[in-house]
């Protein structure tokens, strides 16, 4: 993490998510567009079928998903063949996990959709007032985090509980690591 070098992506869009998942890298753009790699130096750019905003990916059970702008979400076994789901409603999705055997997925309006192990299936089991930017997976637990510093966490996706962050700015990035959670955002937080 301390020398870095520059490779090609084969997109100019923004990159706006990259996951690694049974030897492969596969990143998802602002524009809908997809990249594979399996070395991380030489990328391949795919069709996704989307053709639009995608702002989150995560990997699990032997599947990406990818999901961005109205709930548009796929999901492919090899990131080159893409699969329409259905997580119902129009809402922006901003991030992505997997764990404990289920898909969660996160964004605008505090809405929290829960995805079966192979993703064909959505369920949405929570809705708000303001939205989740980040979401992640570890320990067992799924935990969320976004605007004026909202948090919350939960074991399978379905039943989740609202944390106190002691901040009001966004949370834009999640973590852990040795048995401590962290937290990252708006206005150098």
């Amino acid at each position: 993490g301390i020398t870095w070098t520059t490779r090609t992506s084969q997109t100019t869009s923004w990159i706006r998510a990259l996951v690694y998942g049974n030897g492969k890298f596969v990143y998802c753009t602002d524009t809908g567009g997809v990249g594979t790699s399996t070395d991380g130096i030489t990328w391949t750019s795919q069709t996704s079928g989307s053709g639009g905003n995608l702002l989150a990916l995560t990997y699990g059970n032997g599947i990406y998903v990818y999901s961005g702008a109205g709930s548009v979400c796929r999901s492919s076994t090899d990131g080159i063949t893409w699969t329409l789901r259905s997580m119902g409603g129009t809402t922006q999705i901003n991030a992505l996990a997997y764990g404990n055997g289920n898909f969660v997925a996160a964004g605008a309006s505090q809405r929290i959709v829960v995805g079966t192990s192979d993703a064909a299936n959505w369920t949405t089991v929570i809705t708000g007032s303001y939205d989740i930017y980040t979401l992640s997976y570890s320990n067992g637990i799924f935990l969320y985090g976004g605007a004026i510093g909202i948090m919350g966490s939960s074991s399978y996706g379905f039943s989740w509980v609202n944390k106190i962050s002691n901040t009001t700015q966004n949370i834009l990035g999640l973590t852990y690591s040795n048995g401590t959670y962290g937290y990252c955002g708006a206005n150098g937080l």
